[in-house]
């Protein structure tokens, strides 16, 4: 069976993209090994350079069909769009002859082989792994059992997939729906590609869920799992030597966090938890002055005449119909701005009379300091958008004039006490 490994990134993570890519090539030398650059322009020599670097070959976006490339560039963000690519590359590496895939986050380190993985391949056509496998306590800490519910049962930073009927008709699906609809909600209405991806024992009957504590330990699980050893020793779980750790939201100026979205697990110093965070963090910083030459900004970060998108622009052209869509140009060309102003009535995922009020909300739930130029930018947006929802009176009744624009008044208002 050939057996291919692959995992996903834009250009700012290839310092930490690379401990993975090294520990592939360590422990699956035999695999075919690929990391998807969501990046674009680059040219054929330097893709070469970096794979050289990294020991795997590197795809380009252009390899795998994308049916609206631009569109999907534009309307996600950057985690979006790196995670809606997903099920396209398990179709390019099956239709290129993989009899079997795995797809691994780039912030995870293997530290063995994945010889079980392959073997539970061979007679399943999808692997996956749980997020917990017992209840967490409800005492105030995060992650909370609601949020793993709405997160996904599965963590789709790593699943493996059989080159097989029912698995290709998965991944068919799951690619249609990830063309407009893999979004990142603050609140995991929506959760990128895992949001569909709970789906997949439903889909595909013969789903394999790897509850196994030595593959994808991560801070989700750390409260439910033991690991013993050191790095001159190696890693031992409580069901075998650790096969991958998955530094999920990892921050390198608090390993013994773990993560940025968790609070319940804390590595005491000395602990084996604690030397193999500090031990990734020392990875990764190594990799830095090697990956320099290859870090660059994100090619998708700005309109063609360098100015920055910002993300409420994103949010806005995302949530229109594909008729509305169909009207405007080049999504990256600056008259974009202009032409997005005429649409004040998007159909966005919470619900709201207009997308601007969610992107506003998604943007106070980040906890940033808002600048004034953010502010007075938005305040901009709402008071055109109040103008012309106001122009309607004359079609509409006058309550529902007032209901509509109830939102932003209260925004605005809102935006003014800030200021």
């Amino acid at each position: 069976m050939k057996k291919a490994v692959f995992t996903i990134c834009s250009a700012n993570y290839l310092p930490t993209a690379k401990v993975l890519m090294d520990s592939l090539r360590t422990h699956e030398p035999d695999s075919r090994r690929v990391l998807v650059l969501v990046e674009s322009s680059w040219t054929a020599g330097r893709m070469r350079a970096l794979g050289e670097v990294l020991n795997c070959e590197i795809m380009p976006l252009s390899a795998l069909n994308l049916p609206a490339l631009e569109r999907m560039a534009f309307q996600y963000d950057i985690t979006e769009f790196n995670t809606s690519v997903k099920p396209f590359v398990f179709n390019a590496l099956f239709d290129q002859g993989a009899g079997a895939a795995i797809y691994l986050d780039p912030d995870i380190c293997l530290y063995a082989p994945l010889t079980n993985l392959w073997d539970v391949l061979e007679g399943h056509d999808a692997v996956v792994t749980p997020h917990i496998t017992e209840p967490l306590p409800d005492d105030g800490c995060v992650p909370t059992n609601e949020n793993m519910a709405r997160c996904g049962q599965y963590n789709f930073g790593f699943v493996g997939l059989a080159n097989q009927p029912d698995a290709r008709r998965f991944v068919t699906w799951w690619a249609e729906r990830l063309v407009d609809h893999c979004i990142f909600h603050p609140h995991h209405f929506y959760f990128v590609d895992q949001f569909y991806g709970a789906l997949i024992s439903s889909f595909v009957p013969s789903t394999c869920v790897w509850a196994h504590h030595s593959y994808n330990f991560a801070y989700w699980n750390a409260s439910q799992r033991s690991l013993q050893g050191s790095v001159a020793n190696g890693w031992v779980t409580g069901d075998g030597p650790l096969v991958f750790f998955h530094f999920s939201g990892f921050t390198a100026a608090d390993p013994d966090a773990l993560s940025r979205h968790q609070d319940r697990v804390r590595a005491e110093p000395g602990s084996a938890l604690s030397e193999i965070s500090h031990a990734y963090r020392a990875a990764v910083q190594a990799n830095e002055a090697s990956m320099a030459a290859f870090v660059e900004p994100y090619s998708f970060a700005c309109y063609t005449d360098g100015t920055p998108i910002d993300l409420l622009e994103r949010r806005a052209y995302r949530d229109l119909s594909s008729a509305d869509k169909q009207l405007l140009p080049n999504p990256f060309d600056p008259e974009l701005r202009d032409r997005l102003s005429v649409f004040h009535e998007i159909n966005d995922v919470s619900g709201s009379p207009t997308g601007l009020l969610w992107q506003l909300w998604q943007l106070r739930q980040q906890g940033d300091a808002w600048r004034a130029q953010e502010i007075s930018g938005l305040r901009r947006e709402l008071d055109r958008a109040e103008a012309a929802l106001q122009a309607t009176r004359g079609s509409v009744s006058y309550r529902l004039g007032r209901l509509m624009t109830a939102p932003l008044r209260w925004l605005r208002d809102r935006l003014n006490v800030s200021a």
